[in-house]
């Protein structure tokens, strides 16, 4: 009987292609993930612009994400709560927020005539590492939010939609906004390389901005009340996944980092299921065929898809290469 603890892929729901009906290019795509994730399956398209479902595995490979900012989390003792999908306009209102961004609000009002909002962040609502080894730290400007400071988390990709600048001398890493689109190192006067990168994660430096206007305050030892200094960050959890598909893959098949799945789809052939296994992005896919089992010392084929490599091995080989990579 299979392990509840083990994927089998005959129990996961997988569309062979989402994009729209008739032709592959019914909708435009801007980037290698998008691309990918639609044809392979993993998101499917709904009607407007930049609306889409997440199907079983792009759901799982989420969860992971989740999973590695949770353990995170966890390990600084840290406590998750779930906060309300909509609030009211009364905190934007103090804190000026609600007439400054305008028309980029989702502002609703109720049968009491109300009003509301669907927030794009609840850093003013609430007053309370694991990123990518390659993750540039990238000054940037503090933009609509407000503070004093302001850093952001950036992968280098050749079809993000951000441009960040790079100084080889001192090593300054800012946003081109925040160098105020000038090409000069403002440190050490070095001409600093520009490249496009995808922005993953934010982290905030609020100072006072949101707690004097909202009278958040905290007592001192000697009984004095100061408002509270505030920080906030963000990671891009969806964004995040995409970013690393468009990093990582191939313009035909997608890299994901390792893990354990059976192909045990009788119904299919060896040679389709392998073929499916590289374009769905396993970094290594083990065939166990039906001639190994037929010599005194069974061999396994150990595909090796990311550096196209193909290897003949026993188990004890096997345990030994896994060991090691």
């Amino acid at each position: 009987m299979p392990s509840s603890g083990c994927t089998f892929l005959s129990k996961v729901f997988q569309p062979s292609i989402s994009r729209p009906w008739k032709t592959a290019s019914a909708i435009e795509t801007v980037s290698r993930s998008q691309r990918l994730l639609l044809d392979n399956g993993l998101i499917e398209h709904v009607a407007g612009k930049g609306l889409y479902h997440y199907m079983p595995l792009c759901v799982r490979a989420l969860e992971k994400l989740t999973q590695i900012v949770r353990d995170e989390m966890d390990s600084l003792n840290a406590s998750m709560l779930s906060l309300s999908t909509l609030c009211d306009r009364y905190s934007w209102e103090k804190s000026g927020r609600w007439a400054e961004l305008g028309s980029e609000l989702f502002k609703i009002t109720g049968r009491s005539q109300r009003n509301g909002l669907l927030p794009m962040s609840h850093a003013r609502r609430v007053y309370h590492r694991r990123i990518p080894a390659d993750a540039l730290y990238v000054q940037a400007g503090v933009g609509s939010i407000g503070g004093t400071l302001s850093h952001e988390y950036h992968l280098l990709g050749s079809s993000g939609e951000n441009h960040i600048l790079l100084c080889s001398r001192c090593g300054i890493q800012v946003t081109e906004e925040f160098n105020s689109h000038s090409t000069t190192c403002s440190n050490c006067k070095q001409e600093m390389k520009r490249a496009r990168s995808h922005e993953i994660g934010h982290t905030f430096l609020l100072g006072t901005r949101y707690s004097s206007p909202l009278q958040a305050r905290f007592q001192d030892k000697n009984g004095q009340r100061h408002p509270i200094y505030m920080g906030c960050y963000g990671i891009g959890l969806s964004r995040l996944l995409a970013a690393l598909l468009d990093v990582n893959s191939t313009e035909d098949e997608i890299r994901w980092p390792g893990d354990v799945a059976f192909d045990d789809r009788s119904n299919r052939s060896v040679g389709h299921r392998l073929r499916e296994a590289k374009r769905m992005g396993y970094p290594f896919v083990v065939v166990v065929n039906k001639t190994a089992l037929q010599k005194p010392v069974p061999l396994l084929e150990v595909h090796d898809i990311n550096n196209n490599q193909l290897f003949h091995m026993t188990h004890l080989e096997l345990s030994y290469y896994f060991g090691s990579v």
